[in-house]
């Protein structure tokens, strides 16, 4: 729990800006992909589907914010 397994002195990779969404403990994200169609009126659109494997076996929708790219919740849909 917590710590870091490197060993004392090694630094983290300039560019890493840390977790874009935590995806719970012990679920696999296998694929994702980004929905670009208006079907449903729009309303999926920009949204990032996330296929999740290995206790749920679900879809996660994800709502970026246009502008910070920054996740703003997320909506589920069990398989």
């Amino acid at each position: 729990q917590g710590g870091t397994k490197y060993p004392a002195g090694v630094k983290a990779d300039p560019d890493y800006r840390g977790i874009a969404w935590d995806l719970e403990f012990n679920k696999s994200p296998n694929g994702a992909i980004e929905y670009q169609s208006e079907a449903f009126g729009g309303q999926l659109k920009g949204r990032l589907i996330v296929t999740r494997f290995s206790n749920n076996n679900d879809l996660l929708f994800l709502e970026p914010d246009a502008d910070t790219g920054k996740i703003l919740g997320q909506q589920t849909s069990a398989g």
